[in-house]
């Protein structure tokens, strides 16, 4: 029965890597024109910047946007290194966090808040902007919504193994 068990747990723990590495690779690709869409419009939305102050902003904002989609891809790379038992933060918190860079310089350009539910507003206060993904396949690739489904599953069954003491 124990080897069974290390059997199925080796499968899951090569399953959550092949998830993990779809999600790094996902992020790392689409995060970053998706992020700049998002920016770009709230800058738009916001009137005001217009000619070669608007160019100057959209430039900032991009870099902006380039420097959180790769502190991002380094965390979740660093996230799924650990072992699941290590692991104190799942990856779309993470993935949430695209939000910081770009927030800050909406912020100093006074661009405007946008209106935002009541539930977005107490699970992301920080996000005045509205630039969190609500979940991985928001970027654009549904394979990423897919991938984090595999990885959480299997997350959850190397735990609940961890948990459940040994029969037999």
């Amino acid at each position: 029965m124990k080897r069974r068990s290390q059997r199925e747990e080796t499968r899951d723990l090569e399953a959550m890597a092949s998830a993990a590495a779809t999600v790094v690779d996902g992020i790392d690709r689409r995060s970053g024109a998706w992020l700049c869409a998002v920016v770009d419009a709230r800058i738009d939305a916001s009137g005001g910047l217009e000619g070669i102050e608007r160019a100057r902003a959209l430039d900032a904002a991009h870099a902006a946007v380039d420097a959180a989609r790769g502190r991002v891809v380094v965390e979740l790379r660093h996230l799924f290194a650990l072992h699941p038992l290590d692991q104190r933060v799942t990856p779309l918190e993470i993935v949430r966090g695209l939000r910081h860079e770009p927030t800050s310089l909406l912020d100093t350009l006074g661009v405007r808040p946008v209106r935002r539910d009541r539930v977005e507003a107490t699970v992301l206060p920080d996000d005045p902007f509205g630039l969190a993904p609500r979940s991985l396949a928001e970027l654009g690739d549904p394979a990423l919504g897919e991938a984090l489904l595999v990885w959480g599953v299997c997350k959850a069954r190397v735990l609940a193994r961890r948990a459940s003491p040994p029969r037999g």
